[in-house]
């Protein structure tokens, strides 16, 4: 089904953007299965209402700011970008004299229960979590986490090598698992025509 919709009123679903229109791609139901996630994981209450009330109840810890924000350059077209980039992967708009802001860190927030954020939960353990990729490409396409260390981006896992290994491959032993105990039993959807 295609629907030509102005830009702004797209709020659900893909859409691709013309130049004063959108196409809302709507999916059918029947022909993208999805397999279920644990019924252990489901309506999970969250605890917190927003970043900022979780942030104002753990004020004492000055590691909970710095963890609960991503540092980002916000571009005059509205994308933030990551703080290390000199222009904006969005528009190629030069970003070097942009001040930086902050910006909620959804994984954080995935990690504490914080509002509005809410995932499709695969695996949880003290150590990680397994979810499934809220834009996912394909039938299986999960992200996992980990929820014992704060990790801003891939190059502090350089920093102590091994250790960073013994987390990747944790983090990979468990999606192997997930896939393992909740998509090869419907391994068959897979190949459907």
């Amino acid at each position: 089904m295609k629907i030509s919709i102005p830009r702004q009123k797209v709020s659900n679903g893909a859409w691709i953007e013309g130049e004063n229109n959108a196409h809302l791609l709507v999916a059918k139901p029947s022909e993208f299965y999805c397999v279920p996630y644990p019924q252990k994981y489901y309506n999970q209450p969250l605890k917190w209402e927003s970043c900022k009330a979780f942030c104002e109840a753990n004020e004492k810890n000055p590691i909970v700011d710095k963890q609960m924000h991503n540092k980002v350059r916000k571009c005059v077209c509205g994308k933030n970008v990551a703080y290390t980039l000199t222009t904006c992967n969005l528009c190629g708009k030069d970003l070097t004299n942009t001040p930086f802001s902050y910006t909620d860190n959804v994984f954080t927030s995935f990690i504490y229960g914080i509002k509005p954020f809410t995932i499709s939960l695969r695996f949880q353990s003290k150590d990680i979590l397994v979810f499934d990729d809220i834009l996912a490409l394909s039938a299986v396409h999960f992200n996992c986490i980990p929820t014992s260390y704060y990790i801003p981006d891939f190059r502090y896992l350089l920093k102590r090598p091994s250790d960073g290994l013994k987390i990747i491959q944790s983090m990979k032993q468990n999606c192997d698992n997930v896939f393992d105990e909740q998509f090869f039993n419907w391994f068959d959807f897979l190949f459907v025509n």
